[in-house]
């Protein structure tokens, strides 16, 4: 196995201390800190299995850190990887099909819990006020969405994997609903222009781009964190069709850590993140509550809610209608009436499209080497499940 970035590392105690006693299958023996980060199997784990066996049946693995995503393939096509899904996208399975038995290894497809690949978040606490007031309604969103050609985004850049949708919830989950997978997805530039002339953005400067209320040219800055493979082709194309009806777009990576940051002080316009965490909705809201920061939709509504208004900002409108569902759902005693709650949460995403997606539901490829088995195909790949964990890799083992 390898890792793909330090940051990615989850900072628990157990990895910062390897003196820690743990209840995991493996034990870290050194820290995150260094290229080399070995596990080893814990003697006292708990798990046996139908034979008797204590698990894990894998005594060691060790992470290798490496500096980006190309390197994690390479390493794959090299046959340097016993097993790796994580890095590894559907722009690399082409090429990581091509190379299986030069790498001795196969492909497994898992698929996503992400209702929307490389989503873009329109921060409702940007700082500009001018251009806080455009964000603020709905209907510029709205143009926004229909503005886009999830079809082209889905042949060119996904290979025709997964398929185009707007960002919510996958289907096979809690709270799926169809009407908000075609909400405002439909690709319409026409309807998008009169949307933005209708709302007062009729005005255009000497370039062709449209006007602000305060007279400058309307431009956006959409933010990311560098080292994906798809998101520079894909926000390509979004600059291509937001131009086409006047909005400016400048397009700018970040180094991982300086974008989260920004993202969580609401220093961001349009941010870019998977619409994850869809596996167990409930357990893990902070996609629909803006509480998951890395997608920045309502950062600092988020924080004021979060904070109990000690920070932040207080939300309003609909905003602050969901963290009062939140509440309701987190109080009742009764399913039914929870789930109709939240379900009102679902309809308040569907009115409003602070989220934008193209393409959901996207297979995770998984580089798993020819003698490594009890990978099966079709796991729920989330966030939430701590993919792999759901895969049980205390049950992988090496046929000699």
């Amino acid at each position: 196995m390898t890792g793909q970035h330090r940051h990615h590392i989850i900072l628990c105690g157990w990895l910062q201390n390897p003196e820690l006693p743990v209840l995991w299958p493996w034990r870290a023996v050194t820290t995150h800190t260094v290229a080399l980060q070995i596990m080893e199997r814990n003697p006292y784990y708990w798990k046996i299995d139908p034979a008797g066996n204590q698990l894990p049946y894998i005594d060691r693995i060790t992470h290798v850190l490496v500096e980006n995503n190309e390197m994690i393939v390479m390493k794959a096509l090299a046959g340097e990887l016993d097993y790796q899904e994580r890095g590894i996208g559907i722009s690399d399975y082409t090429l990581l099909m091509e190379n299986r038995a030069k790498g001795d290894y196969r492909v497994v497809m898992w698929k996503q819990g992400v209702g929307a690949d490389n989503a873009l978040y329109l921060n409702q606490n940007v700082k500009d006020p001018v251009l806080r007031k455009i964000f603020e309604d709905r209907r510029f969103r709205q143009a926004l969405s229909i503005a886009i050609n999830r079809e082209e985004i889905w042949k060119l850049v996904y290979l025709g994997f997964g398929k185009p949708r707007q960002a919510s919830l996958i289907s096979g989950v809690a709270f799926y609903d169809p009407e908000w997978e075609k909400m405002w997805a439909e690709y319409d530039p026409k309807k998008a222009n009169e949307i933005l002339d209708r709302i007062g953005l009729n005005k255009r400067d000497k370039d062709g781009f449209r006007l602000r209320p305060d007279g400058k040219t309307l431009s956006i800055t959409i933010d990311f964190a560098s080292g994906s493979a798809t998101i520079p082709d894909v926000l390509l194309l979004i600059k291509k069709y937001w131009e086409n009806i006047g909005v400016k777009v400048s397009i700018r990576p970040l180094e991982r850590s300086l974008y989260t940051t920004r993202c969580q002080t609401g220093d961001i316009e349009v941010g870019v993140w998977s619409f994850d965490r869809n596996v167990a909705v409930l357990s893990d809201p902070g996609r629909l509550l803006g509480t998951t920061t890395d997608g920045p939709w309502a950062p600092l509504y988020a924080l004021w809610y979060t904070s109990g208004g000690k920070s932040g900002e207080e939300p309003k409108g609909d905003i602050k209608k969901i963290y009062e569902l939140w509440d309701k759902v987190k109080s009742s005693p009764d399913e039914r009436i929870r789930d109709r709650y939240f379900k009102e949460i679902v309809n308040l995403h569907k009115r409003n499209i602070w989220i934008i997606g193209f393409v959901g539901e996207l297979p995770q490829p998984v580089v798993a080497k020819n003698n490594l088995k009890n990978i099966v195909d079709g796991i729920l790949w989330d966030d939430t499940t701590r993919s792999p964990k759901n895969a049980r890799p205390e049950q992988f083992f090496f046929k000699k």
